[in-house]
């Protein structure tokens, strides 16, 4: 049976994005829309009070010029009496609706009423309180009555050593009750259209996260071993800029998956002729001694060295950077590659002179796969030319180029892109596939240059390949130069460089 709810949990709100979006929608227009009531019932009101008030004042100024003159218009004479006067000003008056005169003099009271249900009338018959409002010190006020709220204003005349008084009371009750009354309508078409609002708002919030459920459905379907579904990016709103991120955040997932892939396949192509040379050896004749185990062995320390490498390259701390000056370090890797490999003439064509920062022992790791792969595809006695240099990418960075140059089996356009960037659609095949795929024609990134790919980037910077030239087929990496050199400087800088290794040829 299900559990019945707490009472606190009917409080709480909905936590979907579509009722969130409906509700502060829905709150910003019942908080514009109080606002707006407000203000519109402060204003009618204020109007009911200003029109009232005007009209007292022009009562009372329209009187004081009547009793100013004294005369009757119709006979041409000076009134008789105060009565008399009285009677004449409120027989030439009409009031308007909710306004009454009453006019007091010594012998009698006197009233013109339009006001709702009598209440001048009565307010006239009532004499405690008409004598309160005569004989009040102010010439104007506000009290409430039975019948409301009541503004009056009053003007007092004498003659003949009597004193009368013009009471003008406006009863705006009837008039604030109207101002109530188109509050309601007006609240009820807003709640109308606050209800309107709060259905189109759960159609168009409905609308905009259709998408993003479309997007988690498809999300679902990226699987482990599968990072082929990609996001809809039709059009150029911010849904169609996110299913472009959000793409190429799996591009990059699954170039990185392919690269694993493909290195796992070199291990595994390595590791396979490793046991089968091995095995071949266990099968000698026993006059083999114990040195044919050298190369396996030495093979497989370097390929647990270079699985390490690539496993480490990634951490945090795997970089001990510091400044090295280019140049030296140029011709320190040159010394060091004639003493590892002596059947091969290696020459320092240029060499920047340029301080960077960087951990060279990594570099040092990188250039020495760099001509280690050099050595494989040239024949003893070749030359095999090192340098560094400046590159400015396109966009302007500079970046210090370190290379290693042959002159082995050019490659074609495909076939040097081929080497650093597996490309995306092998991300289907299989180790075995992968390892039995791997021809002349489709050169591919062996555990040497996956090794210098990673140590590249682990500086930020970046593997390449070049092949076509005059010079042979060209592989550097290339690190951002942290301190930055005028480039006329480093221009200048080059020339002499090329100059001085032109001396020494």
């Amino acid at each position: 049976m299900k559990a019945p709810k707490q009472d606190n949990e009917w409080l709480v709100m909905p936590t979907t994005a579509r009722w969130r979006i409906v509700g502060w929608i829905v709150l910003t227009a019942a908080l514009a829309v109080l606002a707006l009531l407000l203000t519109a019932r402060s204003i009618f009101l204020r109007q009911v009070y200003l029109d009232a008030n005007a009209a007292i004042v022009q009562e009372i100024r329209e009187f004081n010029a009547f009793a100013s003159e004294a005369v009757d218009s119709r006979t041409r004479r000076p009134f008789t009496s105060l009565t008399a006067l009285m009677e004449r000003y409120l027989e030439r008056q009409t009031p308007d609706r909710g306004e009454a005169f009453i006019a007091v003099t010594p012998s009698d009271v006197l009233f013109v009423d339009n006001a709702s249900n009598d209440a001048g009338e009565r307010l006239a018959g009532d004499r405690q309180r008409l004598n309160a409002l005569i004989n009040d010190a102010a010439p104007s006020g506000v009290v409430n009555t039975p019948d409301g709220e009541l503004r009056w204003g009053k003007s007092t005349v004498e003659g003949r050593g009597q004193q009368g008084v013009l009471l003008v009371a406006q009863f705006v009750q009837s008039d604030i009750n109207g101002v109530r009354r188109n509050m309601l309508v007006l609240f009820g078409v807003m709640l109308a259209g606050m209800l309107l609002t709060a259905s189109i708002a759960w159609l168009v919030a409905g609308q905009i996260l259709a998408p993003v459920k479309r997007f988690a459905r498809l999300s679902e379907r990226v699987g482990p071993l599968d990072l082929a579904t990609r996001l809809p990016e039709d059009g150029n709103d911010e849904l169609a800029g996110l299913a472009r991120a959000i793409n190429g955040m799996l591009d990059r997932l699954s170039t990185a998956h392919v690269e694993q892939r493909h290195v796992l396949s070199e291990v595994l192509v390595q590791m396979q002729a490793q046991v089968n040379a091995l095995a071949l050896w266990r099968d000698q004749p026993s006059g083999l001694g114990p040195a044919a185990l050298d190369g396996p062995l030495n093979h497989l320390r370097r390929l647990t060295h270079d699985l390490a490498l690539l496993i480490d390259s990634g951490q945090p701390g795997f970089l001990h950077q510091r400044e090295v000056k280019l140049d030296a370090l140029t011709h320190q890797l040159a010394q060091q590659l004639r003493q590892a490999f002596p059947e091969r003439h290696w020459q320092v064509t240029e060499a920047l002179h340029c301080t960077v920062s960087l951990d060279p022992q990594r570099v040092s790791q990188g250039i020495r796969h760099l001509a280690s792969n050099a050595v494989e595809q040239t024949r003893p006695g070749e030359t095999i030319e090192l340098g560094s240099s400046l590159r400015r990418l396109p966009d302007g960075e500079a970046m210090v180029s370190l290379w290693v140059v042959n002159q082995g089996l050019p490659l074609n356009e495909a076939q040097a892109r081929a080497i650093f960037e597996t490309p995306v659609h092998q991300r289907d095949a299989s180790p075995d596939t992968a390892a039995a795929g791997t021809t002349a024609e489709a050169p591919r990134m062996g555990m040497g240059l996956a090794v210098v790919k990673a140590l590249a980037h682990a500086h930020g910077g970046y593997a390449w390949v070049e092949s076509g030239a005059a010079r042979g087929t060209v592989f550097g990496i290339d690190l951002p130069l942290t301190h930055a050199i005028d480039a006329t400087r480093a221009e200048q800088v080059q020339e002499a460089t090329l100059e001085a290794m032109q001396q020494e040829k």
